[in-house]
C-alpha cells in the first residue's frame, strides 16, 4: 500500500469527520438557541430541530468512525515509559505489531458493520424519529472501519523511522 492510495483515503475520512462535526455542533447550537427562544416567547416560537437527538447521535457515530484512520496514522494515545528504553529495532517491531492489531480490529469491525448494513437494507430498517435509512450510518461506519484496517496495514508495512 502506498502513500498515493492512503493519503487521499485519509483526506476523505477527514472530510467526512469535518462534515459530521459541523452537523453535530450546528444541531446542538440551533437547538440550544431554539429552546431559549421557545422559552422566551412563552412557547409561541418553536425553532428546535425535530429529531435533533437522533441526528446528533448519528453525526457523532460518523465523526468517531471517520476519525479513526487519521488517529491511527498520527498516533493514538500511548505511554512511552517502556518503549523509549527499548532498542530501536524492538520498538519499531512493537509499533508494527500495534499497527497490525489496529488493522485486525478495523477488519473485524468493518466485516460486522457491513454485514449489519446489508441486513438493514434487506429489512428496510429506518431511524426512529427521522426515518432515515439506518444502513447509511452502519454502512458508513463499516467502510470507515475498513479504512482503519487499510491504515493499519499501511502503517505496518511502510518504511519509516521511529517517531
Amino acid at each position: 500500500m502506498t502513500d498515493v492510495v492512503m493519503k487521499p483515503l485519509l483526506r476523505l475520512c477527514d472530510a467526512f469527520a469535518l462534515i459530521a462535526l459541523t452537523v453535530l455542533f450546528g444541531v446542538v447550537a440551533v437547538n440550544v438557541l431554539g429552546r431559549a427562544l421557545f422559552d422566551a416567547t412563552g412557547h409561541a416560537v418553536n425553532l428546535m430541530i425535530p429529531g435533533a437527538i437522533e441526528l446528533s447521535r448519528y453525526a457523532l457515530m460518523v465523526l468517531v468512525f471517520a476519525s479513526l484512520p487519521r488517529a491511527a496514522e498520527v498516533g493514538m494515545v500511548r505511554v512511552d515509559l517502556l518503549i523509549e528504553h527499548l532498542p530501536p529495532g524492538l520498538a519499531r517491531l512493537l509499533d508494527r505489531l500495534w499497527a497490525l492489531v489496529i488493522a485486525a480490529f478495523g477488519a473485524a469491525a468493518g466485516w460486522l458493520l457491513i454485514g449489519d448494513a446489508l441486513v438493514q437494507i434487506g429489512r428496510g430498517d429506518v431511524t426512529q424519529d427521522l426515518e432515515m435509512p439506518l444502513w447509511l450510518f452502519t454502512g458508513f461506519a463499516g467502510l470507515a472501519a475498513a479504512g482503519l484496517a487499510l491504515t493499519g496495514l499501511w502503517l505496518a508495512t511502510r518504511k519509516r523511522g521511529r517517531p
